[in-house]
């Protein structure tokens, strides 16, 4: 064992979900991994994990992969912001069409 605590694959997803995918702060994070998953995780091991998963993506064909299904894709999302002033509008979504 090289620490008091070893987290697996799993816990590593979850603080990566958590962080990056849905942008909570670690502390949110690790706290909600705490309630939903009885995992007792410092904010600073939330923290470690979001460089970790960033090379697992670098050092794979991930992004090239993307890259490529963007290309066949009949809309792509380009922005996702909300109209000025309109009463009433929640979050758009304005779609690109493929060129």
């Amino acid at each position: 064992m090289r620490a008091r605590a070893s987290f697996g694959p799993e816990a590593h997803a979850q603080a990566a979900n958590l962080t990056c995918a849905n942008h909570i702060p670690v502390q949110r994070a690790a706290g909600l991994m705490s309630q939903m998953a009885g995992l007792s995780v410092s904010a600073g091991w939330v923290a470690g994990v979001r460089p970790k998963a960033a090379a697992l993506v670098a050092g794979s064909e991930f992004i090239d992969r993307v890259k490529e299904l963007l290309k066949d894709a009949p809309a792509v999302h380009a922005d996702a912001t909300r109209p000025a002033r309109r009463a009433g509008c929640g979050p758009c979504t304005w779609p690109a069409p493929r060129t």
